[in-house]
C-alpha cells in the first residue's frame, strides 16, 4: 500500500462533547481534501500526530461538538412520519380472511378492489361468480361473490384499524 503525503489539515471540531476524537479536513497530495477522524489513542501514528497537532491548535480553533437536537416541531415530524411508516408496512404485509393471508401490498389492494366489484356486479345481475384467488404462501383458493366482497371489507377494516391505531398515538 502507498503511504499518503500529508498536505495540510483544516476545520478541526470535536466529535463528542468528552472530546475523545476530532474530525478534520484533511488535504493529501495523491487523493485531495478528505474527512479525517483523529484520536489521541489512535490505531494509527499518524492519525494520534494529528489529534496532538490540533490540540495544540495548529489547525485553527477546535469547533465544540454541537448535539444534533431536536426542537419540538421537529421531533413531533419525525415521531408522526415514523408512526406513518411503520403503518403503511403494517398496512402492506397482508391481512387474514378466511384463516389465510391476504396480499395487501398496492397491486393486491387494487385487484381485490376490482374483483369485490365484479362480485358485486355478479350478484346484483344474479351472474355466477368465482375466482380462484391465490394468497400470500401461494395456495389457491376459490371464492364466491360474497366471499370476495367479504374480502375486501376485510381488507378495508385492517386498513381503518391501523390508521386508527397510528392516529391514537
Amino acid at each position: 500500500m502507498k503511504k499518503l503525503t500529508f498536505i495540510s489539515a483544516s476545520n478541526p471540531e470535536w466529535v463528542s462533547s468528552d472530546h475523545i476524537g476530532i474530525n478534520l479536513i484533511v488535504k493529501f497530495e495523491e487523493i485531495g481534501e478528505v474527512p479525517f477522524h483523529a484520536m489521541e489513542n489512535d490505531s494509527e501514528i499518524f492519525g494520534q500526530d494529528l489529534y496532538r497537532r490540533a490540540v495544540a491548535g495548529e489547525f485553527g480553533e477546535i469547533k465544540e461538538f454541537q448535539s444534533p437536537i431536536l426542537s419540538l416541531d421537529d421531533a413531533k415530524t419525525k415521531a408522526c412520519n415514523q408512526v406513518n411508516l411503520n403503518r403503511d408496512e403494517l398496512e402492506s404485509s397482508g391481512f387474514m380472511y378466511l384463516g389465510y393471508v391476504f396480499d395487501s401490498n398496492a397491486i393486491s389492494v387494487q385487484r381485490i378492489s376490482n374483483k369485490a366489484l365484479s362480485a358485486l356486479t355478479a350478484k346484483m345481475t344474479n351472474t355466477p361468480f368465482s375466482v380462484d384467488w391465490t394468497v400470500k404462501d401461494n395456495s389457491i383458493i376459490t371464492l364466491d361473490a360474497d366471499q370476495m366482497i367479504a374480502c375486501q371489507e376485510a381488507l378495508t377494516q385492517r386498513a381503518t384499524k391501523l390508521h386508527q391505531h397510528a392516529t391514537s398515538l
